[in-house]
């Protein structure tokens, strides 16, 4: 009888509490899941890209129609940013000298107003200095960003004061530049060059 009566006083009155509870801790990790998929979903989405943009006197060249290969670049780096809006972009532009156009933003349309200004005459391009510019656009991924992308949009027509490089000087340059891979490993950084050039040109 008094397992009844316990029987009886638990159905009345603690099952319905034990249903409250379970639908509480249910809603609650509903949530929670929904707001951690949300972060990851986020996290894919939303990344650290910096730009660096060959304007030395080779990116004059008419590769492409009525288009220069620097006016092409310029154009694929804005199609890359509409199409991918919610990472943030960094601008570095280079020649013989180096100039750090814009930090990283997530204004689009700042962003834009200094690409545009962007042309042959915005840095001191006598040659091209290849190794400093990657270098310097590295240091944009510092401590407390992420890692992300580094992407050089350039027809490698290395040159120094003496004139256009032999292959043994260019595959020096290339190698230094690939002896910054263990700090870009370090940093989570992803190299890509794009080759800005065709074999229908002046080249």
């Amino acid at each position: 009888r008094n397992l009844s009566s316990c029987f009886t006083t638990y159905s009345k009155y603690g099952l319905p509490n034990i249903f409250l509870i379970i639908s509480i801790l249910i809603a609650w990790i509903s949530l929670f899941w929904y707001q951690i998929q949300s972060s990851k979903k986020l996290s894919l989405q939303t990344s650290h890209i910096v730009f660096v943009l060959d304007v030395s006197k080779s990116m004059w060249a008419f590769d492409y129609g009525e288009n220069t290969r620097l006016q092409v670049a310029k154009n694929l780096i804005r199609e890359y940013i509409l199409r991918h809006p919610n990472n943030k972009y960094a601008l570095t532009i280079f020649a013989q000298d180096i100039t750090s156009v814009i930090p990283f933003t997530s204004d689009k349309n700042l962003f834009f107003t200094f690409l545009d200004s962007v042309d042959e005459k915005s840095v001191l391009n006598l040659w091209s200095n290849f190794l400093d510019a990657i270098t310097e656009a590295s240091t944009r991924f510092t401590d407390d960003i992420n890692g992300g992308g580094l992407v050089v949009l350039s027809d490698f027509e290395p040159t120094d004061n003496n004139g256009n490089l032999d292959t043994l000087q260019k595959e020096n340059i290339l190698t230094k530049i690939w002896h910054l891979a263990p700090t870009f490993q370090e940093k989570n950084i992803l190299f890509f060059w794009v080759w800005m050039w065709n074999t229908s040109g002046n080249t």
